[in-house]
């Protein structure tokens, strides 16, 4: 599913548990049950939507290597396979993917740097050589 769909099936559970309940429902309590499962079930889907929605980060986690500590993890997991991070971890996880980005950007620039000091080097001899 995709996040705008789960967004209007929260929508959908609320107003099928709690939308059509009349007024002997309201006062016999069964309204409060009503209530409870439709924010066990919301408090679900709001969980596999976080997941979803942070599954790109986490894969690209993944390629590149990093290993997301148990601590940044959302606690629970409702049944499924995957959990969401939590802020912390979110905001962690953001941070080392782009310190793996710039370490990749310095390697390559400590690499061609003095291949290119080399050829300039290289040109400016042969230079030198034509005009003697």
């Amino acid at each position: 599913m995709k996040v705008k769909e789960l967004d209007l099936e929260i929508n959908k559970i609320y107003t099928l548990m709690i939308g059509d309940a009349g007024p002997d429902e309201i006062a016999s309590g069964e309204m409060d049950a009503r209530i409870e499962k439709a924010n066990e079930a919301t408090a679900k889907m709001q969980y596999q939507r976080k997941a979803f929605r942070q599954m790109p980060l986490i894969a690209r986690a993944t390629q590149l290597g990093i290993d997301i500590p148990e601590s940044y993890w959302e606690p629970g997991n409702f049944g499924l396979s995957y959990k969401p991070l939590n802020h912390q971890g979110y905001s962690w996880l953001v941070r080392e993917i782009g310190k793996n980005k710039l370490s990749t950007v310095k390697d390559w620039v400590s690499v061609i740097s003095p291949i290119l000091s080399s050829i300039i080097a290289i040109l400016g001899l042969l230079v030198a050589l034509r005009r003697h």
